[in-house]
C-alpha cells in the first residue's frame, strides 16, 4: 500500500479494517477511510495490492 493510504486513513483504521474484512470489502473500507471528509476525494495517490490465498 502506498503512503496515501495509511497516511490519510490512519494505521488504526487500516488495522481494524484488516481484522474485520477481506477481498473487495477490505479495499472498499480502506478507500472510504482515506477519502477527505466533505469532498470525498483522495488527498494523495491510493494504491493497494491485496493477495489472498485460497484455502485448500
Amino acid at each position: 500500500m502506498t503512503d496515501g493510504v495509511w497516511k490519510y486513513a490512519g494505521w488504526e483504521k487500516v488495522r481494524a479494517a484488516v481484522t474485520r474484512q477481506a477481498g473487495a470489502g477490505l479495499l472498499a473500507a480502506l478507500r472510504a477511510a482515506a477519502r477527505l471528509p466533505g469532498s470525498g476525494t483522495f488527498p494523495d495517490d491510493f494504491t493497494t495490492v491485496l493477495l489472498e490465498a485460497e484455502e485448500a
